[in-house]
C-alpha cells in the first residue's frame, strides 16, 4: 500500500502545442451554433464569458471574418450545410495564466464551441543556387498535350495566398485577375469592404498593394501556377490562360499573419482554386472551419504543400479534410529528399529546381512543396476549365485518379505515401474514371471498443463516388500484420452513381491473434475496384491495448495501465479523455508520487510537452472486474 503522506494526485491539464508553432498572446474562439444571440453591438451578453475576458486582460476583441458574406445556405452538390464564420472571434490577452488553462476556462463557459491559439505558419521552399531557363516539369506533367485539348478559361482564377507577388513583372502582369469593378480611386465601388482592391489585397498590412514584402516567395509561387504562357517572354505555367489573384498574407517583414483570412478572401472573391504554399504542424478546428467554408460554401478547391520536413508528421492546412495535399517529386519521379510523405498526401508534383518568376522582373529556381503545390493548382485550373460543372472537390479528385503511379521509383517506406502519383494534365482533362473514396470507417467490437487479443472487430466503411458512375464495385480488406486474421474481407457494393454516398451493407471482420505486441498500430488497406479502375484507401487501428474505455451512463473516459487517466499517451489519439454528459472536463490526467518539490515520480508530461516521463512500469495490465460494485469496475 502507498503511504498516505507520500501520495500526491495531480490532474494535469495540457495541450500538446509547440510554442514555436503558435503566435503568442492571441486566442481564437467560436460561439456554439445556438449561442449566436449572445453577441450584439461588439460585446457579449454573457456574464461568465465577460468575466473571463476581463480575467485574462483581453483586448482587441473582434469578429475575425466580419466581411464574409456567404454564411447561410446549403450546397446541393455536396449535400452539406454552409459553414458560418461570423461568430469566430479573435482577442489579444495580457494575462500570465497558462494557455491551456485559458482554453479550459473558455470551454467551461459552455457557450464556446472551441478555443485555440493562432498557428504560426511558415513558407515551404528551399532556395538553391541552380539557375536554368529550362522547365523540365512542364513536359513531365504532360502539360503540352493537355493544352492541345484545353488552354484555360480566363474566368477561372487561382488565389495565390502568399507573401505577395511582383504585379508589374512582364510574365505576371497580364495574368492577374483585375477587379475592374473597383478601380483605384479611393472609393469602394463594388461595396465588398475593400477599397480599391483592383489587383488583389494585402491582408498583412491591410491595403490594396499586394507587392511582395520581406520575402520574394510569393513572386516565385505566382509564376509556378500562372505565369503568362505563349507570350515570347520568360517561362510557361500549367494554368496557361487562367488568371491568378494576388492575396498577400504576410506583414511588411514577410511573417505570415493572415493565412486563413487569405483563404476566406479568395473564396469570397470568386477564386475557383486557392493555393497555400505555407503551413504549420499545429492544426485546430479554426483551420478546418475555414477549409470547409471555402469548399462547401464557395465550391473552391484548396491546394496546399505537404511540408518540407521529410517526415510523416501532419502538416496544416494540407492535412485537413477537403484539401488537396501535394508532395514534391523529382525530375525522375522519385520523392524529393525534403518532401513530407504519408497517407494524408493526395498527389505529387515536381518540386526540385523549379524555374519561375521572381521579384523585380527576374527569374530564379527554387525547390520545395511550395513549388509543387502551385504547379498542381495551375493544373487544377485547366481541369476546372475543361469541366466547369464540377465542384472544387471533384476537380481535386480528377487530378488524384489520373495521376501516374510512381511507387516503383520510391523506397519501401515511401511506397503508397506520395499520393496516387505524379499529376498528368493530359490524362486529367480526358478523365472518364469514377473516384470512390472511403470517407469514414466505423470500427467496433460491439462492446467497449477496447480491441483485445481474441476479439473479432467489425469495420463498416462509408463510400462516396465523386466522379463518373461506377458499376459492379467490390471492396476488399487486407492487412500487413501476420497477427490479424481477415474473416470477411470482400464485399460487393453494387453500383455507385456520381456524388452518391453509401454505407457498406455488411461489415468487414478481422480477428486479433495471440502474439501481437501491446498497443500495436496495425495498418489496413481497402482496395475498391470497378471494372478497369482500382482505388486504395488506408487506415490504422491500435489493437491489443493496455487500457480500457469506460462508456457508462453519462461518463466516458479511459483507464490505462501506465498511470494515465483519460488518454494512453500524450498526443491524445488513444482514449476518450474525461467527459461527463458530453462535456470534456480535462485534457489528460496522471498519477504523481512525490516526497518534495524536486523529487517526483510520474508518467505524465515533463517540461517538454511532446515527451512523457516514464518513471512507472506496469506490473499488471488494467482489467475489468466482474460482478463489481458499480456499473463498470476496473483494476
Amino acid at each position: 500500500m502507498i503511504k498516505p503522506f507520500l501520495t500526491l494526485l495531480i490532474l494535469s491539464l495540457y495541450i500538446t502545442i509547440n510554442s514555436q508553432s503558435i503566435i503568442p498572446n492571441k486566442i481564437v474562439f467560436k460561439l456554439k451554433p445556438n449561442k449566436e444571440s449572445l453577441f450584439s453591438a461588439n460585446s457579449f451578453k454573457h456574464e461568465g464569458l465577460n468575466q473571463l475576458l476581463n480575467k485574462i486582460q483581453a483586448t482587441n476583441l473582434h469578429q475575425k471574418f466580419n466581411k464574409s458574406r456567404f454564411n447561410e445556405g446549403y450546397n446541393e452538390k455536396l449535400n452539406k450545410p454552409f459553414i458560418d464564420l461570423r461568430y469566430i472571434f479573435e482577442i489579444d490577452y495580457k494575462s500570465n495564466i497558462p494557455l491551456d488553462k485559458i482554453i479550459d476556462l473558455f470551454i467551461q463557459t459552455n457557450v464556446i464551441a472551441y478555443a485555440q491559439p493562432l498557428p504560426k505558419h511558415k513558407l515551404l521552399y528551399t532556395p538553391n543556387d541552380y539557375n536554368s531557363s529550362t522547365q523540365d516539369f512542364i513536359a513531365l506533367i504532360n502539360a503540352p498535350s493537355a493544352w492541345n485539348t484545353q488552354q484555360g478559361d480566363t474566368n477561372i482564377v487561382i488565389g495565390i495566398t502568399d507573401t505577395g507577388t511582383d504585379w508589374d513583372h512582364p510574365d505576371l502582369i497580364d495574368n492577374i485577375k483585375y477587379n475592374y469593378s473597383d478601380p483605384i480611386d479611393n472609393i469602394d465601388n463594388d461595396n465588398d469592404g475593400y477599397t480599391d482592391n483592383y489587383r488583389g489585397w494585402d491582408l498583412g498590412v491591410n491595403d490594396n498593394d499586394p507587392m511582395v514584402q520581406g520575402s520574394n516567395h510569393g513572386a516565385h509561387v505566382s509564376g509556378c501556377a500562372a505565369a503568362s504562357t505563349d507570350n515570347n517572354t520568360g517561362v510557361a505555367s500549367p494554368a496557361f490562360k487562367c488568371k491568378f489573384l494576388p492575396i498577400k498574407i504576410a506583414d511588411a517583414q514577410g511573417n505570415l499573419t493572415s493565412g486563413y483570412e487569405g483563404i476566406v478572401y479568395g473564396a469570397d472573391q470568386g477564386c475557383a482554386i486557392i493555393n497555400c504554399s505555407w503551413g504549420s504542424n499545429f492544426g485546430g478546428q479554426l483551420g478546418q472551419d475555414i477549409i470547409n467554408y471555402a469548399t462547401i460554401n464557395r465550391n473552391v478547391l484548396v491546394v496546399a504543400g505537404a511540408g518540407n520536413d521529410n517526415s510523416e508528421d501532419t502538416f496544416y492546412p494540407a492535412a485537413y479534410d477537403n484539401v488537396l495535399s501535394v508532395g514534391a517529386s523529382t525530375s525522375m519521379d522519385g520523392k524529393a529528399s525534403f518532401s513530407n510523405y504519408g497517407y494524408t498526401i493526395d498527389i505529387s508534383a515536381p518540386g526540385v529546381n523549379i524555374y519561375s518568376t521572381n521579384y523585380n522582373n527576374t527569374y530564379s529556381a527554387s525547390s520545395g512543396t511550395s513549388m509543387s503545390s502551385p504547379i498542381a493548382a495551375g493544373a487544377a485550373a485547366i481541369v476546372q476549365s475543361q469541366f466547369p460543372q464540377y465542384s472544387g472537390i471533384q476537380i481535386g479528385e480528377i487530378l488524384r485518379v489520373t495521376a501516374d503511379n510512381i511507387d516503383n521509383n520510391l523506397s519501401n517506406i515511401h511506397k503508397g505515401k506520395m499520393g496516387t502519383g505524379r499529376i498528368n494534365m493530359y490524362s486529367a482533362v480526358n478523365n472518364t474514371s469514377p473516384s470512390i473514396r472511403v470517407i469514414k470507417e466505423e470500427i467496433t467490437d460491439n462492446n467497449n471498443n477496447t480491441f483485445m487479443i481474441g476479439e473479432t472487430i467489425d469495420v463498416t466503411p462509408h463510400y462516396t463516388n465523386y466522379l463518373q458512375n461506377a458499376s459492379g464495385v467490390v471492396a476488399t480488406l487486407s492487412c500487413n500484420s501476420s497477427y490479424i486474421s481477415i474473416l470477411n474481407g470482400s464485399i460487393s457494393l453494387g453500383n455507385i452513381n456520381t456524388n452518391d454516398t453509401i454505407i457498406q451493407s455488411s461489415p468487414f471482420k478481422f480477428e486479433i491473434l495471440n502474439g501481437i505486441n501491446l498497443n500495436e498500430k496495425v495498418q489496413f488497406k481497402i482496395t475498391i475496384s470497378s471494372g478497369q479502375f482500382s482505388f486504395e484507401e488506408y487506415f490504422d487501428v491500435v489493437v491489443n491495448v493496455d487500457f480500457i474505455n469506460v462508456l457508462v451512463n453519462d461518463l466516458s473516459t479511459t483507464v490505462t495501465s501506465r498511470g494515465m487517466i483519460g488518454y494512453n499517451e500524450n498526443n491524445q489519439t488513444q482514449g476518450y479523455g474525461v467527459n461527463f454528459d458530453g462535456k470534456p472536463l480535462l485534457f489528460d490526467a496522471g498519477l504523481m508520487l512525490g516526497v518534495s518539490g524536486t523529487q517526483v515520480s510520474d508518467n505524465v508530461r515533463g517540461m517538454n510537452p511532446a515527451l512523457t516521463d516514464e518513471d512507472f512500469v506496469s506490473m499488471i495490465n488494467v482489467y475489468e472486474i466482474n460482478n463489481g460494485i458499480s456499473d463498470l469496475d476496473t483494476r
